[in-house]
């Protein structure tokens, strides 16, 4: 298959780009995880506090949405790079196909 100046400069952002995801995907991985425990810590450190003053603070009404978001953003970042473990499917298929000879 020829494949124009343009086209392999295509191919070759395609492999760097999935050759870097290979890379990438543990630092999201173990960030969305560090996240949910950071978050959830939080959420109950300062749940916990309120309760011992017997009282709902202002920290608490504060604070507990900005936790709660931290919870949620790691779970999205865990979500996506485990179900695009493996890279693009597209650009998967698109680099076997041109990695094998022409018969």
């Amino acid at each position: 298959m020829k494949l124009s100046e343009q086209e392999w400069r295509i191919v070759t952002r395609l492999k760097t780009k999935q050759d870097s995801w290979r890379q990438h995907r543990w630092y999201i991985l173990i960030g969305g995880l560090l996240s949910i425990v950071v978050g959830c810590w939080l959420v109950f450190e300062v749940h916990a506090r309120a309760l011992a003053a017997n009282s709902v603070n202002a920290e608490l009404l504060v604070t507990s949405p900005m936790f709660w978001t931290l919870v949620i953003q790691g779970l999205i970042m865990t979500v996506l790079t485990l179900t695009n473990w493996h890279g693009s499917d597209v650009n998967r298929l698109l680099l076997r196909l041109l990695d094998e000879p022409e018969p």
